[in-house]
């Protein structure tokens, strides 16, 4: 066996290996780095110094040590000293949105930053003038938004200072929940349940229609267009509006006689709900016997919901560590490309 090496500064060794490592982006946020003995092995050195580099790379923000995680690669942000998180919110926040925000703070503050949370108003038609001299009043040098309207985002996008969004609006700057994979996995429920008609009903016709209907086609379902139904302007309707048209989109698809009625309906998002679940019970059908629900988790209204269904969520914590990084990318000059964060079917 080879002799541990007796060097005063192997740890800078070690601390710089992998810190190159993360650098270069071979290791990525999330990643898992060696044991400490493997470590040591891989070195020829002791324990010991393998726990030195390690504390190194923690204070410097790289990576966080938990007793039952082990040692995990960290979102980078070099060099940000200050980032504001914005939650758009309207009646209520989503629940996914208080979550992220969240734990987006605590990534920060790992990564040596200060969060500085701001809610502001969802209003598609807000000229982010104020919302500009906010930011710049409190010196915040990056901002990640968070249920942000389009125009919105349009508008911030054009002043000098990092951003990153849940919103196609930014184009590569963006990290999305849900979007297609809701779509995936809604017609592998549907499939699996043994359901031949399902339906949609969705607030996002353009990047859901066409995604639902190719996905039912090659899971061997027969979706008619018509079985798609959509709210258009659901961020300028309002709440109530839009559970009135939830409700008669759903009534019409559940009025169609059985052999052409839809056995399977997925909803998302879940602001519709109120109105789906009103005509689901005007109905009188039977769930899940004569229709299966597959509805979208996020604003946590399924605590509201008594009706059986099967449930679809989006990785919230693997949501604001790629903001994180995406952030510090962008701070850096790198260029960086758009991320989608899977969905998985909730237990």
């Amino acid at each position: 066996m080879s002799p541990v090496r007796r060097n005063p500064t192997i740890w800078r060794t070690i601390a710089e290996h992998y810190r190159a490592r993360i650098l270069s982006g071979e290791l990525r946020p999330g990643d898992k780095l060696p044991t400490a003995r493997a470590m040591a092995r891989t070195f020829r050195t002791s324990v010991f110094s393998v726990q030195h580099a390690m504390a190194f790379l923690v204070r410097e923000g790289f990576i966080d040590r938990g007793h039952a995680s082990g040692t995990t690669v960290l979102a980078r942000v070099e060099r940000l000293t200050r980032v504001g998180i914005v939650v758009f919110t309207g009646a209520w926040i989503p629940e996914t949105y208080w979550k992220a925000a969240t734990i987006l703070a605590e990534r920060l503050e790992k990564a040596g930053c200060r969060p500085v949370t701001l809610l502001e108003r969802y209003d598609p038609e807000c000229d982010a003038k104020h919302l500009l001299e906010a930011i710049r009043a409190l010196d915040i040098q990056g901002v990640v938004a968070l249920n942000a309207p389009d125009a919105t985002l349009a508008r911030l996008s054009k002043f000098r200072i990092p951003l990153v969004a849940s919103s196609p609006a930014l184009k590569n700057r963006r990290v999305e929940l849900a979007g297609t994979a809701f779509c995936e996995l809604a017609v592998r429920a549907v499939r699996d349940a043994g359901r031949r008609r399902p339906a949609l009903l969705t607030t996002y016709p353009e990047a859901q229609r066409d995604d639902f209907l190719a996905r039912a086609g090659k899971a061997g379902l027969r979706v008619p267009k018509s079985n798609v139904a959509a709210i258009l302007g659901f961020h300028r309707n309002g709440l109530a509006e839009n559970a009135r048209r939830a409700f008669e989109a759903v009534r019409r698809l559940l009025a169609r006689p059985p052999e052409t009625r839809p056995d399977a309906l997925a909803v998302f998002p879940d602001d519709i709900l109120p109105g789906v679940v009103q005509a689901v019970y005007a109905s009188g059908l039977r769930v899940p016997e004569d229709l299966l629900l597959v509805l979208y988790r996020n604003l946590g209204v399924e605590k509201f919901v008594s009706l059986p269904a099967v449930w679809i969520e989006a990785d919230v914590d693997a949501m604001a560590t790629a903001m994180v990084d995406m952030l510090g990318r962008i701070f850096l000059g790198e260029k960086v490309k758009p991320v989608t964060i899977p969905c998985t079917l909730a237990p």
